[in-house]
Order: structure tokens, then C-alpha cells, then sequence
């Protein structure tokens, strides 16, 4: 069978991104992210980012 790599490690994560949507220079992409442990045992996840949208006319 297949034996656990000691020198593997194994865990539970997260992971953020965010891509500058290109607005263009001397407009910040601004983006945020946090992970905290609760009351419980439970995890509180907050995001927040900065939408700038440009819209199309459509005929």
C-alpha cells in the first residue's frame, strides 16, 4: 500500500487573489481579505474589493 510521506504536510488553508482589472494607472485595485476563529470554534471569512464597472449601450 501506500505509505503517509513523513515530510509532507497536511493542512487546511485559504488563498486570495485578486487581477488588476485594468482601469488603467492612478487607479488603485484595491482588494482585501481576512480569516478569523470565533466563538465555537468557527471561522469568520470577510472579503471586500473595489468594483468598477464600465457598461455598454445595447441596441
Amino acid at each position: 500500500g501506500r505509505g503517509r510521506n513523513k515530510m509532507k504536510k497536511q493542512g487546511r488553508g485559504i488563498a486570495t487573489i485578486m487581477f488588476g482589472f485594468g482601469y488603467g494607472e492612478g487607479f488603485p485595485d484595491h482588494s482585501i481579505a481576512s480569516a478569523e476563529i470565533v466563538d465555537g470554534g468557527k471561522i469568520l471569512i470577510r472579503t471586500a474589493a473595489s468594483l468598477m464597472v464600465s457598461f455598454t449601450p445595447t441596441l
